[in-house]
């Protein structure tokens, strides 16, 4: 039972939960509640519900679905044991460590007892609990579990296999986390080699672990082999057409860290006109990341004294649309009331607190707004 449902941007969400309702209902009618295309079809629309935001729906089918394969299948069924992993995972991601950490181990108990310590399935239940360990800031215990997994994935994956490489970057940033940076140093080379030789310098995966080096050499002070690793993960970043890595964000960050902290203004401002230029490049000028980039730029030229420069790069963006003025309005005000130019500052600042009315009280305790906070306190 094959049918499609319109998740485009332009879908309407009532119709998307009027066609998967109408093929929900036709497939457990024509299949039963329990029947494998009938659970699929939860899981499909739970996703969708999940990458739309709709965590407490998504949250429900997935329980569905546990339920349905426990009927379907037994308890301890290596299908039953897929749904409450699926559902572990969407609580992991959203924060209910403890429940998530519950159906973890009762998963890995299972495959220990049917599989043995040793099979694949069984490690990567152990690779669930130290991501979970990771994500609630137990670095140690993360540590503790990845080693574990790194030692049977070698033996049943081999040294290279994607699995192996992607747990020694996971050990290597849980030791760089508990300060075994030593340590750390070896098992983020070994990835690094690992993957550079089977997927390419240039891959999106080899830069993920230039990046965590980076951060790692940043870290124990060897600043000027940690900037040149941050700018090869950049160009890397930069060449792969169409869309942005998601380290990028984070790697422009730790890099214009370093700029600042040996005083190259200069540079840092370099760094941050370029990402954005990357980012409306790939997005278009009045994107979200496009608009934040911008912001952040502008908050750094006017704090190294170039709010002349800062201030018609907002102008620039506020003059796109409405929606673009809107993100930039609140620091453009800023700067527009520094310069002395008061009438614009308010006129600003009165349209952006129409929309957003709770930044009233931010703004009075805003230092850059001082010449005009009689003003705001009595709009």
């Amino acid at each position: 039972m094959n049918e499609h449902i319109d998740t485009s941007d332009e879908a309407d969400e009532l119709e998307l939960w009027t066609a998967f309702e109408e093929l929900f209902i036709r497939a457990k009618e024509e299949l039963g509640l329990e029947h494998p295309d009938t659970v699929r079809s939860l899981y499909n629309f739970a996703n969708l519900l999940r990458e739309n935001g709709d965590h407490e729906e998504a949250e429900a089918l997935y329980r569905c679905a546990m339920e349905c394969s426990e009927k379907a299948y037994g308890p301890e069924h290596p299908e039953t044991l897929k749904s409450i992993n699926r559902l572990a995972g969407f609580l992991s991601d959203n924060g209910n460590y403890g429940e998530a950490e519950m159906l973890y181990r009762h998963v890995l108990k299972c495959r220990e007892n049917a599989l043995g310590p040793e099979h694949i399935d069984t490690l990567r239940s152990i690779n669930n609990l130290g991501e979970l360990f990771s994500k609630k800031r137990d670095h140690e215990g993360a540590a503790r579990l990845y080693r574990q997994v790194l030692e049977g994935y070698e033996k049943a994956l081999g040294t290279e296999h994607p699995e192996t490489l992607a747990c020694l970057n996971n050990l290597g940033v849980m030791l760089r986390n508990i300060g075994k940076y030593d340590e750390a140093e070896i098992f983020c080379q070994r990835a690094l080699g690992g993957r550079e030789k089977i997927l390419g310098p240039e891959h999106p995966d080899t830069l993920t672990i230039v990046n965590n080096l980076a951060n790692l050499l940043s870290i124990r002070g060897e600043c000027k082999t940690a900037e040149a690793l941050y700018r090869r993960a950049l160009e890397g970043y930069e060449k792969i057409p169409g869309i942005e890595h998601p380290s990028a964000s984070n790697t422009v960050h730790n890099l214009g860290v370093l700029l600042r902290q040996k005083g190259d203004h200069e540079g840092l401002l370099q760094l941050y006109r370029r990402h954005m230029e990357a980012r409306k490049k790939i997005f278009g000028p009045e994107h979200p990341k496009t608009l934040r980039s911008a912001y952040a730029l502008g908050i750094r030229l006017n704090c190294f004294g170039r709010r002349a420069e800062a201030l018609k790069l907002l102008r620039g963006f506020a003059e796109l649309s409405e929606k673009a003025r809107d993100y930039v309005a609140y620091n453009l005000a800023c700067y527009e009331c520094l310069e002395g130019n008061i009438e614009e500052a308010k006129r600003l600042f009165a349209d952006y607190l129409k929309k957003h009315p709770d930044k009233k009280n931010q703004a009075l305790e805003d230092d850059d707004f001082t010449a005009i906070h009689d003003w705001i306190s009595q709009i």
